[in-house]
């Protein structure tokens, strides 16, 4: 094969349309194949021999745009044209070639309009993916509400829209809760509940499966909505919403949306990408609360563990505290009740003391050994403090034979909280003192009665 049939193999292969003719004739020497099907010449014609200026803008004469005259070989030109035969503009660049001991003129074509319209492409690809990279930088090194918020704002700008949002699914609900919300007008409403039943969004994910949709984003309009839905889209002067499920193995997490998109309506791609990393993000942070709960959490009574203990202590040596009650609760007898009932009944003593505790104190219970609890509660008023102790005091007297022992201090001002547990562990064993001495003299009295007997 000659130096010329393999560049005529390479230049079939190009995208845009060649020809070659020569200078001084004007005939046709070659025509590549993209430019042979854009003139739909029947099998086996390839223009060759024919004058250019006839053959491809139909004209008697050469080209009065033609470059023939203006060009050397160390230069090329260019010009746009609007071809008569094809009856689009195209743009020509123009240089001259040496072939076979002949001075030729070489032509490289577009469609001036293909052109403009894969540059506006490859500038909305690479915008997106600038976009989409500056995401995942945002969600990887920022606080998470600051970088999902931020997200939502720089897809409501790259799409055009006036608002974006997170869904977060609750699963003890069955609900989509809005949780994130990015609003174009700064001043808007932000205070507003709104949920989605989850039904509605297998409903909406459903209808685009049977429609043929293959991306995981959609745009949806008011005709997909049920009424309640659509009263609310005509309150908010929501018109079309683009849409994407965020999806991980076990169901749906959520969905992220754009309400009002105005701009790039036809890039489905950044927001199901960006919906990807979100939805990893939010299975990142669910991962970490659960290993957190077990961290953090006594498995046998659902109060906070030794080690949350252990943390919020240093977190609170580290500064004041004010109003803050302290008690101290240690099951009696627990030794006894394990050697002589075995640990599971054990178990549900620690269990059925654990619920006095949640049901009185409400919140802060740390289980800090085998059967003993403490309960912080820093901002609280003494008087509510006192009838929540009281009331635990209450339902462990019932309990007469396996009770707690109770120990709690109030203060205005703390300046150590270790201080404070010392003094609630004082009065704790004070309580416990006590309780054995009534027990030994319930059983001096028993044994004496019954000897008298």
């Amino acid at each position: 094969m000659k130096r010329t049939e393999y560049a005529a193999a390479v230049m079939d292969t190009l995208d845009m349309y060649c020809y070659i003719c020569d200078v001084q004739t004007y005939d046709i020497l070659y025509l590549n194949k993209p430019l042979r099907d854009l003139l739909q010449l029947p099998e086996g014609e390839d223009g060759i021999g024919k004058k250019c200026y006839a053959f491809l803008e139909g004209q008697t004469e050469p080209c009065s745009f033609c470059n023939h005259g203006r060009l050397n070989m160390e230069t090329k030109a260019y010009r746009e044209t609007k071809s008569q035969r094809l009856g689009c503009v195209l743009t020509y660049e123009d240089r001259l070639i040496e072939l076979e001991g002949r001075v030729c003129h070489i032509a490289c074509v577009w469609d001036a309009a293909m052109t403009e319209e894969r540059i506006c492409q490859l500038e909305n690809r690479m915008t997106s993916e600038q976009t989409l990279i500056k995401c995942i930088q945002i969600l990887v090194h920022e606080e998470e509400e600051y970088a999902l918020l931020k997200i939502l704002e720089i897809l409501g700008g790259f799409y055009g829209g006036v608002q974006s949002y997170i869904f977060e699914h609750e699963e003890a609900k069955k609900m989509l809760h809005k949780k994130y919300t990015w609003h174009a007008d700064a001043v808007a409403d932000r205070s507003e509940e709104l949920y989605i039943p989850i039904e509605q969004m297998q409903e909406w994910m459903q209808d685009m499966e049977a429609q043929g949709v293959s991306e995981a984003a959609f745009m949806m309009d008011a005709s997909m909505l049920s009424e309640p839905m659509r009263v609310l889209w005509e309150k908010y002067g929501i018109e079309d919403v683009l849409l994407v499920p965020l999806i991980y193995e076990h169901g749906i997490m959520g969905l992220m949306g754009i309400s009002n998109p105005r701009k790039n309506r036809e890039n489905f791609r950044l927001l199901d990408s960006v919906g990807y990393f979100i939805v990893n993000h939010l299975e990142r942070r669910k991962l970490i609360r659960q290993l957190e709960y077990a961290s953090f959490t006594d498995m046998l009574t659902g109060v906070k563990n030794r080690n949350k203990y252990l943390k919020t202590i240093q977190s609170y040596e580290q500064r004041p505290l004010k109003r803050v009650g302290v008690l101290f609760a240690d099951i009696n007898g627990m030794k006894e009740i394990n050697d002589k009932q075995g640990h599971s009944y054990g178990d549900f003593i620690i269990k059925h003391n654990a619920a006095i505790l949640q049901k009185c104190m409400k919140k802060n219970i740390y289980r800090i050994g085998g059967d003993e609890f403490i309960i912080i509660e820093p901002n609280i008023e003494q008087e509510v403090f006192q009838k929540r102790v009281e009331a635990v005091r209450a339902y462990a007297q019932k309990d007469d034979e396996y009770r707690m022992a109770i120990g709690a201090v109030w203060q205005e001002d703390c300046l150590s909280i270790k201080d404070m547990i010392l003094q609630a562990d004082t009065r704790m064993y004070e309580d416990k003192k006590r309780y054995y001495q009534d027990k030994q003299e319930k059983m001096r009295s028993h044994i004496q009665d019954t000897a008298h007997g």
